[in-house]
């Protein structure tokens, strides 16, 4: 392994553009990379509120 530290995730149902495969996948992992869950609220979803 070239870098043994790099944490590798892969995400259900999704390929190369996870976004579009699997969007709850896609900000389940990213909220694991950077340490905290995401607000996962689509942007039509906060302005309702």
């Amino acid at each position: 392994m070239l870098v043994p530290h790099v944490l590798h995730t892969r995400v259900p149902d999704a390929g190369h553009m996870i976004p579009w495969d699997n969007e709850p996948g896609f900000y389940a992992a990213f909220g694991d990379f950077l340490g905290a869950p995401l607000n996962t609220h689509s942007e039509s979803e906060h302005a309702r509120q």
